[in-house]
């Protein structure tokens, strides 16, 4: 997840996913009472919003970039220990980007 600290990739995948987002909403069927498929699409971008967003309040807040090694509390390349904000950075754009499809399908119909 190294490649994600590049602000003009993530600039690129906003601009990406929200194309594909824009795909999802047009394509929408409202008759179907199941999980929408296009509803999906909205995922990934709710997942690149937010960990940009999250990104930038952690950078602005401490000052440094959050970590992208998840396999261990003590990250080797920058010599630090991970705090729950580094956790928080990297987990909960997944929650938000699993949970965005599922709430607009119950809200919308």
């Amino acid at each position: 997840m190294k490649w994600l600290r590049n602000d003009h990739l993530l600039l690129v995948l906003l601009v990406s996913t929200g194309a594909l987002a824009v795909v999802g909403i047009i394509g929408r069927v409202p008759e179907n009472l199941r999980l929408n498929t296009w509803d999906g699409l909205l995922g990934p971008f709710s997942y690149v919003a937010c960990y940009a967003s999250f990104r930038y309040l952690y950078k602005r807040v401490f000052r440094r970039e959050p970590t992208y090694n998840r396999g261990a509390w003590y990250d080797w390349h920058e010599g630090r220990s991970q705090d729950w904000c580094d956790v928080a950075v990297h987990v909960l754009p997944l929650m938000i980007a699993l949970a965005v499809p599922v709430l607009l399908t119950t809200f919308l119909g």
